[in-house]
């Protein structure tokens, strides 16, 4: 057993050292095309995605948030009446709109969907039969997504991950980062090395505010306001004595007699 051991190291070395004097297969994982969606009440909407580098992306995400200023309406009706509570008349007076509160509406983070897609070029001429691709995507470093490419696959082959659709994560306002790694690990790596391939997307979330107003209620105020009636003055007519008789005289004869 010991010398069916050695044989088979002794010829790993022969065949590493033999990779290691003529020119290697390769099988690289490219990462291409990552999408963004953002979900506007249930529906996937497009985020544009800009290539900055070899294998750098930047995509930016712009919120809209309502904030919502409420009122209620308070109606001045202003009543004149007699000290004994007798309606004159009443007539509308100012109206004032007092502040009751605000309430936002709108997301105040994204909820965002990626895809992408992986493919595997080089120059190995067969069918990978043993090697897999491990796929992980990481958000902020923290890990979102994992997938494994499975043999049977080859060189020009493509798969769009994840399979099933769009990896869901919510991404709070300011800046982020996502990472994208795939790996081949070779089973042979005397014959074909391994490679890694990494991506990155720089993704910014902003929070655009509009402000709107809102009437959420009616309030009617009196005002009463007493009135007092006016009197009438009360005439007195001159008197004369005529004729030894207390008589009631027109004014101008009054003043003649005077």
């Amino acid at each position: 057993m010991r010398r069916i051991a050695l044989m088979i190291a002794t010829l790993a070395a022969l065949l590493a050292s033999a990779g290691a004097a003529e020119a290697k297969y390769t099988i690289k994982p490219v990462i291409t095309n990552p999408q963004l969606v953002v979900y506007e009440n249930g529906q996937a909407v497009p985020v544009t995605v800009e290539k900055t580098g070899a294998n750098t992306y930047s995509a930016t995400v712009t919120l809209t948030q309502t904030v919502i200023k409420q009122y209620k309406l308070i109606q001045q009706v202003i009543i004149y009446q007699t000290p004994e509570g007798k309606v004159i008349k009443q007539v509308p007076g100012p109206t004032e709109k007092v502040p009751v509160g605000t309430k936002t509406e709108g997301p105040s983070q994204a909820n965002l969907g990626l895809k992408f897609t992986v493919a595997v070029q080089g120059n190995y001429p067969w069918v990978v039969k043993y090697s897999p691709i491990y796929v992980n995507v990481t958000y902020d470093g923290n890990k979102i997504y994992t997938y494994t490419i499975k043999p049977r696959y080859k060189v020009g082959d493509t798969f769009t991950l994840p399979p099933q659709g769009y990896i869901k994560f919510t991404a709070a306002p300011g800046s982020h980062t996502i990472t994208i790694t795939a790996k081949f690990k070779s089973a042979a790596p005397w014959l074909v090395p391994s490679d890694t391939e990494t991506a990155t997307i720089n993704l910014t979330v902003e929070v655009k505010k509009q402000t709107k107003e809102e009437i959420v209620g009616k309030e009617i105020k009196k005002i009463i306001k007493i009135v007092k009636t006016p009197t009438k003055p009360t005439v007195t007519k001159p008197v004369h004595m005529v004729g030894g008789l207390l008589m009631d005289v027109p004014l101008a004869l009054a003043e003649v007699l005077i």
